[in-house]
């Protein structure tokens, strides 16, 4: 299979340097341009935002904060 030039699009997508994070109630998707800065920082903020949304707050929580990312190997 030849590759070809890609075609323009019909819409202007801004350039987001940086990604994106696409949410949807309990999923998300990161998306964002493919080089070794954003790999990295796309690859660990999913983990990182469910971290920060379940530490704990408090020493003496009841809540087990333990494990709350599925991860598949």
């Amino acid at each position: 299979m030849e590759i070809k030039q890609a075609r323009s699009l019909i819409i202007d997508l801004p350039e987001e340097r940086n990604g994106k994070v696409d949410l949807y109630i309990d999923d998300g998707v990161t998306i964002g341009i493919d080089n070794d800065v954003n790999r990295e920082r796309l690859t660990s903020a999913m983990p990182l935002a469910i971290h920060i949304a379940t530490r704990e707050l408090a020493e003496h929580e009841h809540v087990i904060h333990d494990k709350m990312q599925a991860i598949k190997n």
